[in-house]
């Protein structure tokens, strides 16, 4: 079946500003949620051994120094929302320019893919319970809390709780299939092991979920772009480009990661 997802008009970068809805009580109950449901991460990975899980690898990810950087970043201070109900373009161009200045996340040389990692990075954190809203205004709330739990708080957000239409916005419709869809990709993953052909994992998911037509290349991008962009950036698989192709591969902390979270 052909797959009409992949050719709509790509996303502005604004489409990813941080919008909170919702009544108080609403956004109370998310937050207690999100811990609820991240606590049972925290209880499953006890069956994990600090051996088992390189945690020098967690805590130089991407996705563990992005969020870190913007909480830092963020302080103490409350930033008015825009007529949009989110993060004026300001403040991502003032974050930006604090990375750049400090030589952080310099491993992310283009700037647009930067700042639309920093707005995705947003809606992690906000469905994490860390982004918050009050009077008009978004502010971190500060948490004590161990790196690793950090890590999976984050992780957490990301696998289970965000709306990925909110982070992948080129493709609502295809974010929510490939969200509904994540634990399959997951399973032909580690059912596969080793050095993956990005195309030939895809074909597998497209016959078995009917995602995409075989070989769309439309569809292949929008989850290279996506999720396994967001999969590297929390330090689960990595990148390589033999001949010209490109393959995934699941890192050893990866690999135990995701048989958790697809769960």
């Amino acid at each position: 079946m052909e797959s009409n997802f992949f050719y709509k008009k790509p996303s502005n970068i604004s489409e990813y500003n941080l919008i909170f809805t919702g009544t108080v009580a609403e956004k109370k109950q998310s937050v207690a949620e999100a811990f609820e449901f991240a606590g049972a991460y925290y209880s499953s990975i006890d069956g994990i051994s600090h051996e088992e899980l390189d945690l020098s690898e967690l805590f130089s990810c991407f996705a563990f120094r992005i969020a870190s950087f913007i909480i830092n970043f963020s302080g103490n201070k409350k930033y008015a929302l825009s007529k949009e109900n989110g993060l004026p373009k300001s403040f991502y161009d003032k974050c930006l320019k604090a990375a750049r200045t400090a030589g952080e996340m310099a491993d992310v040389p283009n700037n647009d893919i930067l700042i639309i990692s920093m707005k995705q990075m947003m809606h992690i954190l906000r469905s994490a319970g860390i982004a918050k809203i009050e009077n008009g205004k978004a502010f971190m709330e500060p948490y004590l809390m161990s790196g690793q739990t950090f890590y999976f708080l984050i992780l957490h957000a990301f696998w289970n709780t965000v709306k990925w239409r909110d982070i992948f916005p080129s493709d609502t419709e295809a974010a929510d299939f490939l969200m509904r869809d994540r634990t399959i990709l997951a399973d032909i993953m580690l059912r596969r092991g080793g050095r993956m052909e990005i195309n030939d994992l895809a074909n597998e998911f497209f016959d078995m979920t009917g995602f995409a037509a075989v070989n769309d290349i439309h569809a292949v991008s929008f989850i290279d772009f996506y999720m396994f962009f967001w999969l590297k950036n929390f330090g689960i698989i990595n990148y390589h480009h033999p001949g010209g192709e490109i393959f995934i591969e699941l890192t050893g902390t990866g690999e135990k990661l995701l048989s958790y979270v697809r769960k």
